[in-house]
């Protein structure tokens, strides 16, 4: 007896859709499999059989977001938004000596043009002068699980600004996750009177301790030395892992079921695995699809024929 396999996840819902069958056996064996689903195709005596195996596996939950206050949001609407205010919103703190500013797409001094952040609202606007001046904003993260994998994401933009980005200047955003550190894609500031895109990063980091400092610091990249950069939609959350399915071809062939006695086969889950772990046949909806003409023949939960 052979057994061939084809399986697919089914995320969420259960999936009742019928199975397309399998094209013809050969000399006892599964010449090859149609389907994409879930199934067992088993070889008995010459004749075909198709099982269908269901995995159950729910959609994962929703990620956890870590970071605090990643929209930037919150700053008293007092402040001006078109100065240096010197401002950060709630939940960030400046890097030390240096001055970041809260700014929204209305702001407009030194010649500033924006378009509005996808993530809405307030933004914060850093600059440089030197590479021992860099602005920036950091935050200190908790509840992390070291040797795990977390996604930092930020949106980012430039705008040109009189004396402070002119055109032609490029910067970017050096991020720092604990002792990691890792850069974004270079801005260079346009011509006064074009507003750039707001483009969306995103890097990967690994843990090393369950508190880390997440950072953002601009850095010059090249044509001068004064230059700003703006941060919106900041996300910090642990990466989710996949969902894999092994399904191991069986072959029972070494001990024949009898015409007429009958029997039990082992179950055809025993090889399987999801996310390297043997299957739970809890969460396997097993069923018969086509019996190849054979009677009395018919699977339990558990795999067993």
């Amino acid at each position: 007896m052979n057994i061939l396999k084809r399986q697919a996840v089914r995320r969420g819902r259960r999936d009742t859709r019928a199975s397309e069958r399998l094209a013809g056996g050969v000399d006892g064996k599964a010449e090859r499999c149609l389907d994409t689903d879930r199934l067992l195709h088993i070889c008995l005596a010459g004749v075909l059989l198709a099982v269908s195996a269901l995995v159950w596996a729910p959609s994962p939950a929703m990620a956890v977001e870590l970071a605090t206050n990643g929209s930037l949001e919150g700053v008293d609407p007092a402040v001006d938004r078109s100065t240096f205010n010197n401002t950060l919103p709630p939940g960030w703190t400046q890097i030390t000596g240096t001055t970041s500013d809260t700014r929204n797409s209305s702001s407009a001094d030194n010649a500033m043009t924006w378009v509005a952040s996808p993530d809405g609202g307030d933004f914060v606007h850093s600059g440089t002068s030197s590479a021992t001046y860099r602005e920036g904003l950091e935050q200190t993260v908790t509840g992390l699980v070291p040797g795990n994998d977390y996604i930092v994401s930020f949106y980012q933009s430039a705008s040109y600004m009189r004396i402070y980005c002119p055109a032609g200047v490029s910067v970017k955003w050096e991020v720092t996750f604990g002792a990691q550190s890792q850069f974004g894609a270079d801005v260079t500031c346009p011509a006064k009177g074009t507003a750039l895109p707001w483009v969306q990063q995103s890097m990967t980091f690994t843990a090393t301790s369950a508190t880390q400092i997440l950072r953002f610091q601009v850095q010059i990249v090249s044509g001068g030395s004064l230059g700003y950069i703006a941060v919106d939609g900041i996300s910090l959350q642990e990466a989710q892992a996949g969902f894999s399915i092994s399904a191991v071809n069986d072959d029972f062939s070494a001990a024949p079921i009898v015409s007429g006695t009958g029997g039990t086969t082992p179950s055809v889950h025993l090889n399987d695995t999801v996310n390297g772990v043997a299957v739970d046949p809890a969460v396997i909806v097993t069923t018969l699809v086509s019996d190849g003409g054979l009677t009395g023949v018919s699977v339990a939960s558990d795999g067993t024929l």
